[in-house]
């Protein structure tokens, strides 16, 4: 089984080069955004797409990505370490010490770090906590990731996930860094209050990737 996905993952990174040719793609940021620094960016998980394929755009070399250890999760770790990403397997859930461990070794030796904030079950749209976790810890800033495409194909998926349809129009866009007091790591109340934050970051950043177009996306 653990093949199958390989290759599938395989297949997938394959794919995704030849649709990521097709597309008029426009790379956004906040003024605030210095493209060599690492950071921790966040998305949606079923808007992961853009930013697994333009993350190497961007100027920093050294990424990390935290993966679920699930079956399906092989799939998504073979397609980003096709790519260049070093993967972590594991879960962004605060009390999942191992991978958090590992993220902060990384974060240490210079590497941004992507997590998909509602992954890898959900709810949709809802953040997590790992992340402002890890920021508190690495005194990194969390950029929220918002994308829009043009035309889309949406999947019945619990993450609603979107594939840019080929030749589509499509935005990257990098939100405003959020910064997270040290403190947060030790203390519910801020941890949950810039996870509140952060989350509506991601939201806002959705947002301003759409306005960079007349009409909502098309789903098929």
């Amino acid at each position: 089984m653990k093949i199958k996905q390989k290759i599938i993952g395989f297949l997938a990174f394959c794919v995704s080069r030849l649709l990521e040719l097709t597309l008029s793609l426009k790379i956004k940021m906040h003024s605030n955004i210095v493209p060599k620094a690492p950071y921790i960016y966040c998305f949606w998980h079923g808007k992961q797409f853009m930013p697994v394929m333009c993350m190497h755009r961007l100027g920093t070399q050294k990424q990390v990505a935290l993966v679920s250890a699930s079956q399906d999760g092989e799939m998504l770790a073979t397609w980003l370490k096709a790519i260049g990403y070093k993967v972590i397997r594991g879960s962004s859930s605060r009390k999942a010490v191992s991978s958090l461990k590992k993220l902060l070794h990384y974060a240490q030796q210079g590497y941004s770090l992507g997590i998909a904030a509602d992954g890898p079950r959900g709810p949709i749209f809802e953040a997590k906590s790992g992340a402002i976790y890890l920021a508190a810890k690495t005194g990194l800033k969390i950029v929220p990731i918002g994308t829009y495409y043009h035309r889309a194909f949406q999947l019945k998926t619990w993450d609603k996930y979107q594939l840019p349809m080929p030749f589509s129009k499509a935005i990257f866009y990098l939100g405003e860094p959020v910064s997270v007091p040290k403190e947060a790591a030790n203390q519910a109340i801020l941890l949950d209050e810039y996870t509140d934050r952060v989350m509506h970051a991601l939201l806002e950043s959705e947002k301003k990737a759409g306005e960079f177009f007349k009409s909502p996306p098309e789903h098929l």
